[in-house]
């Protein structure tokens, strides 16, 4: 089976239809053992805006109110978020059944800069997250722990 991995900010990359333990070739990579190794290297290829648009859906399939302030592009062609207030700011907060986090996304070899360290250190450990393409399972289990309420629904409207 040979599979082609294309990463950019609009594409995503093809996922095998194969079982764990075969082999795949991969285009300019070679030989992957399986497809545990080809995961990772799809996550270790992702950008952010990929995982981003990936985390948000499967946020609110799973019935969490998200919010991301896209970046304006500028007259000058360069791009800035409007906000009035320290830089560093999470990506994305996020609230469902009393719980809120505030989320800092990254590619596997992302780093935090030191506005985004000192914002970690003033929300805290109970609401501050970093979640990254490597941990999506355990962050697939974070969104559907604690079920929302009864009576609302788990997919947005």
């Amino acid at each position: 089976m040979t599979v082609r991995v294309v990463t950019g900010p609009r594409r995503r990359p093809r996922r095998p239809a194969a079982k764990s333990g075969k082999t795949l070739l991969v285009r300019g990579v070679g030989k992957l053992a399986d497809v545990g190794d080809y995961n990772a290297l799809v996550s270790a290829t992702m950008t952010e805006d990929v995982w981003q648009a990936q985390v948000i859906k499967e946020a609110m399939e799973q019935g969490w109110m998200v919010v991301h302030y896209r970046k304006a592009l500028r007259q000058s062609g360069g791009y800035s978020t409007p906000v009035q207030g320290h830089k560093g700011a999470p990506d994305l907060l996020m609230a469902r059944a009393g719980v809120v986090l505030h989320v800092e996304l990254k590619t596997d070899t992302g780093r935090l800069s030191k506005e985004q360290k000192r914002w970690r250190d003033e929300i805290g450990p109970a609401q501050w997250r970093l979640w990254r393409p490597r941990d999506r399972d355990a962050v697939w289990a974070e969104l559907a722990a604690s079920p929302p309420p009864p009576g609302r629904r788990a997919a947005a409207a």
